[in-house]
């Protein structure tokens, strides 16, 4: 009861094994572990890049993401909670930005994050629940089923 009226928005309540009750803003459910484990891969050059969390090809440019041929070797890993970037001329924290943009706490673990040859955050994909994909360049990412 205590867990359900709470004032914290995003939370998780073990329930024995790999099973939760999770809150997600107003909405309470069942589900597996919801954290999942980090990953980091690296993009020597522009090009195609098919992982377990997403697929992307970026073979004819990712310039309308902010990302150009000198940023390469690209890191692309999970977000920790110290990482910032500069998003409109501020520097933000990513995870600050999750939160703002109302994503799933699930997501929050396995949002990608895009990282220049020097460790600079140079993109973070944007969350909307019904967004609409604009740009030439390709990044599906493999989302979790809902429980």
């Amino acid at each position: 009861r205590a867990f359900l009226l709470s004032r914290k928005t995003n939370d998780a309540y073990p329930l024995g094994g790999n099973a939760y009750l999770i809150k997600e803003y107003d909405i309470v459910f069942l589900g597996k572990q919801w954290d999942t484990l980090p990953y980091t891969y690296t993009l020597e050059q522009p090009g195609e890049l098919h992982t377990e969390q997403f697929d992307l090809d970026f073979s004819m440019g990712a310039e309308d993401r902010g990302i150009h041929a000198e940023d390469y070797p690209l890191t692309i890993r999970t977000a920790l909670p110290s990482d910032s970037y500069v998003s409109h001329g501020f520097l933000q924290n990513v995870f600050r930005a999750f939160s703002v943009w109302k994503m799933p706490t699930k997501l929050r673990y396995i949002w990608p994050v895009f990282i220049d040859k020097n460790g600079k955050i140079i993109y973070v994909p944007r969350y909307a629940r019904n967004f609409q994909e604009y740009h030439s360049s390709v990044l599906k990412l493999h989302l979790p089923e809902e429980e």
